[in-house]
């Protein structure tokens, strides 16, 4: 939204929603497509860079097993025409581990269809390096994490964790807004969300943001994402496990408050459970 036509007064609320896929290999025709406005916000396809992660496509509906063969024991069963994230290979690249619904198993390779190079997937059990824990958030982040995740529990999905480098992505905009009086998913650099959260080293397999201005505590902001459908469904959505938050309160700016919320999911990430947090 062009900021010459914001004649509203400071405290009204402001509400802006992206998400962003990383689609698999062939599906998008160039990379930052921009598709037609969604109900409650823009939506942005972005299509894999060439160096993009390797995916399989489900030619049968495939057990997942406990290792590279079938005298390993099933874990699951991949439905016909999934595309699952490849994160290993055995060393004659007959069977693939993929992730799919949060775990790993191993598929035959030879009912799948792979976009992408298996020479380029590591031999293994597919283990990724573990990326440093966000502390946990204080203040008004705590809160506005523990009413998402309640909410969550509440319609059945699994919480959300705190990510450093998603918790490094949420700030930088927040300030860059705050520091050029703007209000916009797009950085005052042109930055996009794919562009922040990849400067911070978070290899996404799904991103999303949403944005806020205006209210000045964590309970009445969340109420504004909660209040408005788009912003709803990104937090309400089951494939993303962890988040970033920042807050930044500057007066003499056009919205005195400014909010980010910027969710993500990667291959390994691990998502506490509503047990574990007492929900």
């Amino acid at each position: 939204m062009n900021q010459t036509h914001l004649n509203w007064p400071r405290r009204f609320a402001l509400l802006l929603v992206v998400i962003a896929l990383l689609a698999p290999l062939g599906v998008a025709s160039a990379a930052g497509e921009l598709a037609s406005p969604a109900a409650g916000g823009d939506t942005i396809r972005e299509a894999p860079a060439q160096a993009g992660p390797v995916t399989a496509v489900v030619r049968a509906n495939l057990r997942m097993r406990s290792g590279p063969g079938t005298a390993y024991g099933a874990t699951g069963v991949v439905p016909y025409g999934t595309v699952v994230p490849v994160v290993s290979r055995d060393a004659a690249s007959r069977w693939v581990q993929v992730e799919y619904n949060g775990a790993r198993g191993w598929v035959a390779a030879w009912y799948t269809r792979i976009n992408g190079s298996l020479a380029a997937v590591p031999v293994g059990d597919g283990a990724q390096p573990q990326q440093p824990a966000a502390p946990a958030p204080a203040g008004e982040n705590a809160e506005l994490l523990a009413r998402l995740n309640q909410t969550r529990c509440q319609n059945g999905l699994q919480p959300v964790a705190a990510n450093a480098q998603l918790d490094a992505a949420a700030p930088a905009h927040t300030q860059d807004m705050v520091a050029n009086n703007f209000f916009s998913h797009t950085g005052s650099n042109g930055s996009t969300l794919v562009d922040r959260v990849r400067a911070q080293g978070y290899a996404f397999t799904y991103v999303g943001e949403n944005l806020a201005a205006g209210n000045s505590v964590a309970g009445a902001t969340f109420d504004q994402w909660w209040n408005s459908q788009g912003h709803r469904d990104n937090m309400m959505n089951g494939a993303f496990t962890e988040v970033g938050l920042a807050h930044i309160a500057q007066p003499g700016t056009t919205y005195g408050h400014y909010w980010a919320m910027v969710l993500g999911n990667r291959a390994g990430a691990a998502a506490p459970t509503c047990a574990q947090l007492g929900y």
